[in-house]
């Protein structure tokens, strides 16, 4: 029976009746519409769970029977009651697929029947297959690699790559899980896909980059290569693979450029800065990691400072054998050259005697640094035995003072004037004198004599001026100490610019203490109790003087220490005196209980031991200097109302 959206009863199909076109007991209708633009009602489906089959009936008119094609006889019913393919048992409900033309009936073994009308087949599966790829690194430094991964059970697995590495054929490991060797990558970006086909033929893919970094190229540096030059530019070279770029940064300057590479072979001009330089090089072929080295080059184009004491370039002197004395300094190491000849340098100065002949003397002093750097002061001296003969007496030469004003005398052997480093001398008959200035470090005082002739002569003193004291330091005891240690160590250090000596006092003794390297140390014996002040001088060349004093007392007596009457075996308070400066602790065994407080100025002391619990056998009471000395007293030694 048919009713319309608001009830009203329409139609009425197939009397119930179990002879062919009746319905015996029918369960559930379902309608078939045409697949036309606008769809039209072609056919209604009606199951009869008795008869086990499903009747097909025109909805036009009054319903009549439609017959199936291709049935003979010809039938207007589908199925039959039956165990077999397309055969039911008490069907109950139906419902056409509109989409694929299929007739599904609900079967009483559990099932669903499906029955194909008008050539509607069941469709086929397109649901793609599930794949996924377990993590792979981004960056590979080696050509071969695995990949894995996990896929719906049995789909097919494909793997390919974008470049010309090769994909091995693909291994499960189970039913849903796989892998594959990628073999040879290129260098750079290498894109693989993996494609999962399910056995109807729906697919999935899914891809990963891999960059494969190519081996680092092998990078040298020429056994050539300078650490220390003055040349503000510089090559340099080395050997790198065929194909590379190399890279140069100097750290320095913050300057980068681009190698020459030929074949194997790198060349680098470098702009040098003053001091250290150290360059990075770094080399790279195409998809490489790249090859590091560093060199450092020190630029020094700095001359040593030289300063020359001896007679003045021009002049004229009876005295043959000259003295060449002066300064140099540099920041590495120096050697110097007076006429081609090496000399010694020693804390920066140097001394050397040149022996002239009769005439003009080139004397040559040349100061050359590790970088190359030349400084030069050459001279004419020239030497007659005839011009008036000066002698010094006093400074003596190469001398250090600390006095700022020097008094220079001596004698010419003939009558003459004598000017001492500009300053007109003192005749009296032919012995002279005279006062000069000095200036801090080195300086040169020339004296020269001119005869009534009009002939000279000239000698020089070689004078330091020192005006700066040298530093003492004592470093050990760091302070005034008070020790019962009979042997006592002193030590600490001492600089200056020229040689020194150190001395100490200490109870009407003294005596020297050598140097080295700029420290010193000695022991100091007490032999009785008292204060032992020890005076330390350092002395230097110049006669500069720095003293410093470290007190040392000596106390081997243990401190005094009482305990007033208590009462009880177990008192919880204690007093008593003790010696000033002392400390007192309370022991229980050997671990310090209570709390004690001194009272220095009084030289008292108390204990509270409220709360403690101790045996009157193991307690003692401890006083200590501040030497280390130590007295000690137990509880059971003072006993009950003595007082000790």
């Amino acid at each position: 029976q048919f009713f319309d959206m608001n009830g009203v009863y329409k139609s009425n199909f197939g009397p119930t009746s179990t002879v062919r076109f009746y319905f015996a007991s029918p369960q559930g209708v379902a309608f078939e519409y045409s697949k036309d633009p606008v769809p039209v009602l072609s056919r209604m489906y009606v199951v009869d769970t008795y008869n086990a089959n499903v009747q097909v009936i025109n909805p036009a008119g009054n319903g009549a029977p439609l017959y199936i094609a291709g049935t003979n006889p010809l039938n207007n019913y589908i199925g039959k009651y039956g165990n077999m393919n397309g055969e039911m048992m008490v069907p109950s409900d139906v419902v056409f697929d509109q989409q694929n033309s299929r007739l599904m009936v609900v079967n009483g073994f559990g099932n669903i029947t499906i029955f194909g009308i008008d050539g509607g087949t069941n469709p086929a599966e397109n649901t793609p297959p599930t794949l996924a790829i377990d993590p792979v690194l981004a960056n590979v430094s080696t050509p071969d690699i695995t990949i894995s991964g996990t896929v719906e059970a049995t789909a097919n697995i494909t793997v390919a790559t974008s470049t010309t590495a090769i994909a091995s054929p693909v291994v499960f490991t189970s039913s849903t899980t796989w892998k594959c060797d990628i073999i040879g990558l290129e260098g750079g970006d290498n894109v693989i896909t993996v494609t999962a086909t399910s056995a109807t033929g729906s697919s999935t893919q899914q891809s990963v980059s891999v960059r494969y970094t190519l081996p680092a190229p092998t990078i040298t540096l020429s056994p050539s290569n300078i650490a220390l030059t003055n040349k503000s530019n510089l090559v340099i070279s080395g050997t790198v693979d065929a194909g590379s770029t190399v890279t140069v940064t100097n750290t320095a300057t913050s300057i980068t450029g681009n190698a020459t590479v030929v074949d194997t072979t790198w060349t680098y001009s470098a702009a040098l800065s003053e001091g250290a330089n150290l360059f990075s090089i770094a080399a790279q072929k195409p998809m490489s990691d790249k090859a590091f080295a560093s060199t450092e080059i020190t630029l020094d184009s700095i001359a040593p400072a030289l300063s020359v004491s001896a007679l003045a370039n021009g002049s004229y002197t009876s005295t043959q054998v000259q003295n060449i004395a002066g300064t140099v300094s540099d920041g590495g190491n120096v050697n110097l050259l007076i006429n081609n000849q090496p000399v010694s340098i020693s804390d920066s100065t140097f001394s050397s005697a040149v022996t002239l002949v009769t005439g003009p003397n080139v004397i040559s002093i040349v100061a050359v640094d590790a970088a190359g750097n030349i400084a030069v002061d050459s001279r004419t001296i020239h030497f007659d035995s005839t011009q008036p003969v000066v002698h010094v007496a006093a400074p003596m030469d190469n001398s250090i003072t600390n006095s700022t004003v020097i008094t220079v005398n001596g004698s010419v052997d003939k009558t003459s004037t004598v000017m001492v480093s500009g300053v007109v001398a003192a005749m009296n008959g032919n012995e002279w004198t005279a006062e000069i200035n000095l200036q801090a470090g080195l300086n040169t005082i020339e004296i020269t004599a001119t005869d009534l002739y009009g002939n000279s002569s000239a000698v020089k003193r070689s004078v330091v001026l020192d005006s700066v004291k040298p530093i003492l330091a004592i470093s050990s005891p760091s302070q005034d100490i008070a020790t019962n240690n009979p042997v006592i160590t002193i030590s600490g250090t001492v600089s200056d610019n020229s040689d020194t000596v150190l001395m100490y006092s200490v109870d009407g003794m003294t005596a020297g203490v050598p140097i080295t390297a700029g420290s010193f140390t000695f022991n100091l014996n007490l032999t009785k109790e008292g204060m032992y002040p020890v005076l330390l001088t350092v002395t230097d060349a110049a006669g500069n003087a720095t003293s410093a004093t470290r007190n040392i007392i000596y106390d081997i007596t243990p401190p005094k220490l009482t305990i007033d009457t208590f009462k009880g075996v177990h008192p919880s308070a204690m007093t008593g005196t003790v010696e000033p400066g002392a400390a007192v602790v309370v022991k229980n065994i050997d671990i310090s209980v209570g709390n004690v407080t001194v009272d220095s100025v009084n030289g008292t002391w108390a204990a509270n031991l409220h709360g403690i619990a101790y045996k009157t056998k193991n307690l003692t009471i401890v006083a200590t200097d501040v030497a280390g000395n130590n007295t000690v007293k137990t509880l059971a030694q003072a006993g009950t109302g003595k007082t000790r």
